[in-house]
């Protein structure tokens, strides 16, 4: 069995913090959420919180950021970023991108006396978790699939809302949320395919993400998961590295791949229609074609 993968948190990463995060928690005097000034570069971040996006990619959307630099720098403030007090300190639940933006402007970068309004959040450390989440789905900006699908596992695991409730958070489909409270009912079961996945899955499921779950619950071979791991790996390379040049204008792109390699983009095409069809299943919690996963518990859970 491959190690658990790097790129995305596991959901007692976040367990963790959130107990850190809730003593330390500071509510508005009157308990109600607020507007204040805070200069941007006193407003941190704890993305084992509540930066949903770097589950998969790790990194800011950096077409993005600049984006709202040129509005910030035509328009002026943006949409209040959302945050919460921890301690001594402002910490940003929504509005990370917003932030890097403001830190990258004459005006507000650091040392700068001027000030953003920020909204202070009135609930618990828990719900402003669950708040990062939701605001990320109507954000124009939307997170990738494998934000949501870590997102929804995360509270599946945690019990954290009915399945309905995940459903509705993280906007992961029916099926798949229902696969993944299989594999939750799976791991607890006292059958041998659960000693295996126990065997497979050390510690307890909220030590691993959803993606190492469920390639043993399917018994996934160990060479396509390599693959998916190690195209995650490389893309987060390629991001740094040459930030969007690959999105800015695809027909340059189809014909540097092509100058690369003449064979290169009918194989590419011929991949991308075998892993789309992946990802729809997985969407649907379909499973792999190819699984000889355990049939014995496939009621909707």
């Amino acid at each position: 069995m491959p190690k658990t993968a790097t790129i995305s948190r596991v959901p007692n990463d976040t367990a963790r913090a959130l107990e850190d995060a809730e003593r330390e928690l500071k509510l508005p005097p009157d308990g109600k959420s607020r507007q204040i000034q805070i200069p941007p570069a006193l407003v941190t971040t704890r993305p084992e919180l509540f930066q949903p996006r770097c589950f998969w990619q790790g990194t800011l959307d950096q077409e993005h950021v600049q984006k709202l630099i040129k509005r910030i720098n035509t328009k002026g403030e943006l949409d209040p970023p959302l945050v919460v007090k921890l301690g001594r300190k402002w910490v940003c639940v929504d509005g990370h991108h917003r932030l890097a933006a403001y830190l990258r402007t004459t005006k507000y970068r650091h040392g700068s006396p001027f000030t953003i309004i920020c909204e202070w959040f009135s609930g618990s450390v828990r719900e402003a978790v669950d708040e990062s989440i939701r605001r990320n789905d109507i954000d124009k900006l939307e997170m990738r699939p494998g934000d949501r699908y870590e997102a929804a596992w995360q509270r599946t695991v945690l019990g954290w809302g009915s399945k309905s409730e995940v459903v509705r958070l993280t906007n992961v489909s029916d099926g798949l949320v229902g696969e993944m409270r299989r594999v939750v009912a799976a791991y607890e079961g006292q059958d041998v395919f659960a000693k295996d996945l126990r065997k497979k899955l050390p510690g307890g499921l909220a030590e691993h993400s959803w993606s190492a779950a469920r390639i043993a619950y399917h018994n996934v071979p160990e060479t396509e998961w390599e693959a998916r791991e190690e195209g995650a790996k490389f893309a987060k390379t390629l991001r740094n590295r040459l930030h969007n040049k690959l999105s800015d204008n695809p027909t340059v792109t189809a014909y540097a791949l092509m100058i690369y390699d003449s064979k290169l983009p009918r194989k590419l095409i011929e991949a991308f229609t075998e892993v789309l069809k992946e990802e729809e299943e997985v969407e649907e919690g379909l499973g792999p074609r190819a699984s000889t996963a355990h049939q014995g518990n496939s009621q909707n859970i």
